[in-house]
């Protein structure tokens, strides 16, 4: 896609990465923070080709351009470039059906699949910052004892100039021209804007002194900033803290905010994980880089299982808190016995985590699981690949090993999540059970859409699954979900579709106000009569699943006729063939389903009115 990489590619990808984000940027709320993502990712780019284009632009001899990198981060420059263009070509491709930005409304992107695509980005940041970090600009990179004391103001720079407002800085810079910065050279006079900027760079650590001594380079910088932003689509200035706050120094993005984050620990059949949670709290506030902690009863707070040796399980990682998001390690397990002591060194570098490429919305990703002290991940992970509803016996038959214990019962630790993605590994569940004795994990149980009377509660009702993946509501108070009322006088359907696990087929609980209490529940009977056997075509985007007319399901030949004569249905009894509730107002509720994206949403009326089927994709 890009010849040799070097400036002009990467600015060019800065570019299309910042006419991305504008696309993105108007988008529902729930794409909000991949919009801050992808202007991080701009930024990023941004400052890496500012660099390379000063870097090669100080080289004198044209047959000498280039050599300023070696083979192997030419290669890795290369790859880089690569990596970012697909990753924006695939994002500019997720809104290709419709028009930007609120076309994006038209796509269903699972919590999961945003979830991953902000992993990767987050990534990718990370590892531009660490390129960018190690390059250095020609005219410093001699062996003049100064070397170092340029190099720390180039870092400052970097800092400052990302900060400064676009529009602030075309005035701190002299200009002949519409797009031509004039750089002042040491000899002559300087700007009368200079005093300006010198006092804008004291608040980002560069000294007065500092900033005369090295007037050239900051100059010269300066209009290599302003020139790249003059060629940009960019016309308000970025978010001074997108980099400000970001990444680790090893990751070459300045300062940043570092924390542990327990994920869960288990000792004997007791999840412990508030406890060590505190346990690194308290190192972590008294600034050590080392936490040491002994396996005991007194550690965890007594003796969880009298008469037996316990064992001790833990998942952690460390997260950095960008401003534009987080940055996720990979996951790092710790298995031992008691009595044992362990030390964890907090201050080792640890490996990002890699979200795949492809995650199906409600997959188990089995993160941790042992036996005793003994790890077990992957033989759990096989078993849970094959069943959507894993069983897993606590036995040393089940994981074809020798027994870690001999002559004592052992326990078996499993912590889950339902998504293999860097944020979803801080919503995991764990549970332990005794040898002999069996775990159930639970398929996730996703809501894909909910309706009361006319009002979309997807949201709301999403928010009260319960770990054990089912969901218990009271019909008698359902204004506990969402207010006001939409229809006020009227008893109103509760129409809720949902699946379980990522391979079950959709199904559909519909329910009336005061009816009690209502449930969801792995168990449950299949809930598909409410579907028509075909799906009926309104376009060829659009497809009806499923209707509701009050309580009770819809005849598919009439309503399908009615869709494809005049894609107008009549809300009343007479065309349905029945009273479908009793002899109450109602509603008719019609589930829909994007062929594109798989989307699915719910459009009604009230019964005397006429539900013209939508022939554009709706928006909410």
């Amino acid at each position: 896609m890009f010849a040799p990489p070097g400036s002009p590619d990467v600015l060019t990808l800065a570019t299309f990465a910042y006419q991305v984000y504008d696309t993105y940027k108007g988008a529902p709320k729930r794409f909000k923070d991949l919009a801050g993502d992808i202007k991080g990712l701009e930024i990023l780019l941004r400052r890496l080709g500012n660099r390379l284009a000063l870097q090669q632009g100080d080289v004198t001899d044209e047959n000498s351009r280039g050599s300023l990198l070696s083979s192997d981060e030419a290669a890795g420059l290369e790859q880089l470039v690569k990596q970012a263009g697909n990753m924006l070509e695939e994002l500019q491709q997720k809104q290709g059906y419709a028009s930007a930005p609120r076309g994006l409304n038209r796509f269903r992107w699972s919590q999961g699949e945003v979830d991953s695509v902000r992993s990767r980005i987050t990534s990718l940041c990370a590892i531009i910052g660490a390129f960018n970090s190690g390059l250095v600009l020609p005219n410093i990179a001699s062996r003049d004892p100064v070397v170092d004391k340029q190099q720390e103001i180039l870092d400052k720079l970097d800092n400052f100039l990302l900060g400064l407002h676009r529009d602030d800085l075309s005035s701190t810079i002299s200009v002949t021209s519409s797009n031509t910065p004039t750089v002042p050279k040491i000899e002559e006079e300087v700007t009368p804007e200079w005093p300006k900027l010198v006092r804008r760079m004291t608040e980002y650590g560069i000294s007065e002194a500092e900033a005369e001594k090295n007037q050239d380079l900051i100059m010269k910088w300066s209009a290599r900033a302003y020139e790249s932003a003059a060629s940009s689509p960019l016309k308000q200035s970025p978010n001074a803290n997108a980099l400000v706050g970001s990444v680790s120094a090893d990751l070459g993005l300045g300062g940043h905010t570092e924390e542990i984050e327990v994920i869960s620990a288990v000792y004997g059949p007791k999840i412990v994980t508030d406890i060590v949670r505190h346990i690194i709290h308290v190192h972590a506030g008294l600034k050590m880089t080392k936490v040491v902690f002994s396996v005991t009863n007194d550690t965890f707070g007594g003796d969880p299982w009298l008469n037996n040796i316990k064992a001790f399980s833990m998942v952690w990682r460390k997260v950095i808190r960008l401003d534009y998001g987080n940055l996720y390690s990979a996951p790092q397990k710790l298995f031992a016995e008691e009595d044992e002591l362990l030390t964890l060194d907090l201050s080792i570098p640890l490996p990002c985590h890699e979200s795949p490429e492809t995650n199906e919305r409600g997959s188990i990703y089995i993160l941790n699981a042992s036996w005793h002290n003994v790890d077990v991940t992957d033989h759990v992970a096989l078993i849970t690949a094959d069943d959507p509803r894993p069983n897993i016996t606590a036995s040393n038959h089940e994981f074809f090993a020798t027994d870690p214990c001999y002559g004592h019962k052992k326990v078996m630790s499993v912590t889950w999540a339902y998504s293999n993605t860097a944020a979803a590994l801080s919503h995991c569940e764990a549970k332990t059970v005794i040898e002999d004795s069996s775990a159930q994990i639970p398929p996730f149980l996703d809501i894909i859409c909910a309706n009361w009377g006319g009002l979309d509660i997807t949201n709301l009702v999403r928010a009260k699954i319960t770990s054990q993946q089912t969901l218990h509501f009271d019909t008698r108070n359902v204004c506990a979900f969402a207010s006001p009322d939409p229809l006020p006088g009227w008893q109103k359907t509760i129409s809720i579709l949902y699946r379980y696990g990522s391979v079950e087929p959709m199904q559909l609980l519909v329910t009336g106000e005061d009816s009690g209490d209502a449930m969801i529940e792995p168990g449950d009977r299949m809930r598909r009569n409410f579907f028509f056997s075909n799906f009926i075509e309104i376009t060829s985007d659009i497809k009806v699943m499923a209707a509701v007319w009050g309580l009770q399901p819809v005849s598919e030949k009439g309503f399908g006729r009615a869709v494809r004569e005049g894609k107008e249905v009549p809300c009343n009894n007479d065309f349905f063939g029945r009273d479908g509730w009793g002899g109450r107002r109602k509603t008719l509720q019609v589930f829909l389903q994007n062929g594109h994206t798989g989307e699915c949403v719910c459009v009604s009326a009230k019964e005397g009115n006429i539900l013209g089927m939508p022939t554009v994709w709706p928006e909410y």
